[in-house]
């Protein structure tokens, strides 16, 4: 018996250095890039190694997308997702503010709730 496993991506972006893919819609209300949104994240390097989790600390975090301070990796990256929504951004240093000979990071993210 053969047995195949597919990991349907349901959304593919890229923008110029980062890549957005949508691993599970969610169903709640969506985040727009004025919403305030709880998220849970897992921040990884390129070979897999966790850098920062907010899921390891049992803690979400609260950010306003609308806030110029946000990263522009979360202000793309979470924008139009719904609640209970999983996206994996792939990002280069411009969209995390690193410096540019710093490698990318790999973020997981799912929305927790939505304002």
């Amino acid at each position: 018996m053969i047995t195949l496993a597919i990991l349907a991506v349901l959304t593919l972006q890229n923008e110029g250095g980062l890549v957005v893919e949508t691993i599970q819609p969610g169903t709640g209300a969506t985040a727009s890039a004025r919403s305030k949104v709880e998220i849970d994240y897992t921040v990884r390097s390129e070979d897999g190694k966790t850098l920062a989790s907010s899921i390891d600390r049992g803690l979400p975090i609260w950010m306003d997308l609308a806030d110029p301070k946000t990263l522009p990796l979360w202000r793309r990256g979470i924008a139009g997702l719904k609640v209970g929504g999983r996206r994996k951004l792939s990002a280069t240093p411009f969209w995390y503010g690193g410096e540019a000979k710093q490698p990318a990071l790999i973020v997981f993210v799912t929305v927790r709730s939505v304002k």
